[in-house]
């Protein structure tokens, strides 16, 4: 059901963390990283999707209280007190100089800009295809960027980490509505197990189109020059650790939200068999 979750953050409305208490080290890269922003961004497709969710697996059957409750559970702010005590814990005793050096520079400000200015764009489901389209010309044409974003996707493993955070995100959220009682009939971990992982290929497939489609799309503006040196810097070890804390944080928020939104969808569905 979410297989998308890499574009989607639904907030908890239950279970969250105390008021993130930041570290004065942190600040500065939370700061250069413009996560307040992404987060700001990640809220929009929460809301889009949770209106889609009503729509379509719900038909309807929430109305005002599912849009209420949907908006209700976006707040930034619970987004943002969730992921950085995470965030906090996987840098721990990390030396944060070279994430700072890197992403507080011209280019890596310049890269920040880029990726929220896609990622805004890319809520545009028109333009989203056309990305789409156009990286597949890309390929077709061998331009020489294609072997570039290739070499940028597998410094951060990118796929595969994206793909993790979506099969735990699905299973959670299986998990909350087989929990609260969505279904007439019994299904248990493994059936939900099974059935997560029937949807590997595809997810993994729409995955791979969406990132490089966007990648192509953010890192347009940059000179290969610049891309190198971004590929250089994530290929680092300072670039692996602040890669792998990231996905880490958002693995785990994503599970606890989706397994939450599970819970809450089910009371629209108590005794369906879907």
């Amino acid at each position: 059901m979410l297989k998308r979750i890499y574009l989607i953050l639904l907030l908890i409305p239950l279970a969250f963390a105390a008021p993130a208490q930041q570290s004065t080290e942190l600040a500065p890269l939370l700061k250069a990283m413009q996560l307040k922003q992404v987060m700001d961004i990640i809220r929009q497709e929460g809301l889009v999707y949770g209106r889609k969710l009503g729509d379509q697996m719900l038909q309807g059957r929430g109305g005002n209280e599912w849009a209420s409750m949907v908006g209700d559970i976006h707040d930034p702010d619970r987004i943002w007190d969730t992921f950085v005590p995470l965030l906090e814990v996987e840098l721990a005793g990390r030396d944060l100089g070279p994430m700072l050096a890197f992403w507080g520079s011209d280019l890596g400000q310049r890269i920040v800009r880029l990726e929220l200015s896609a990622r805004q764009a890319f809520m545009d489901k028109d333009i989203e295809q056309a990305s789409r389209a156009q990286f597949r010309q890309m390929v077709q044409d061998n331009s020489p960027r294609v072997a570039m974003l290739r070499d940028f996707v597998k410094a951060g493993d990118l796929v595969e980490q994206n793909l993790s955070s979506a099969l735990n995100a699905s299973f959670a959220f299986s998990l909350g509505l087989v929990q609260a009682g969505a279904f007439q009939r019994d299904i248990t971990e493994e059936d939900i197990l099974r059935g997560t992982w029937a949807n590997e290929a595809e997810t993994r497939k729409d995955i791979r189109e969406w990132l490089f489609a966007f990648l192509a799309l953010a890192y347009r503006p940059l000179s290969d020059a610049d891309l190198q040196a971004y590929i250089e810097y994530s290929n680092t070890k300072s670039g692996r650790i602040l890669n792998t804390a990231q996905f880490t944080a958002y693995t785990h928020v994503f599970k606890r939200v989706s397994k939450a939104l599970g819970l809450s969808a089910a009371k629209f569905l108590r005794g369906s068999d879907l």
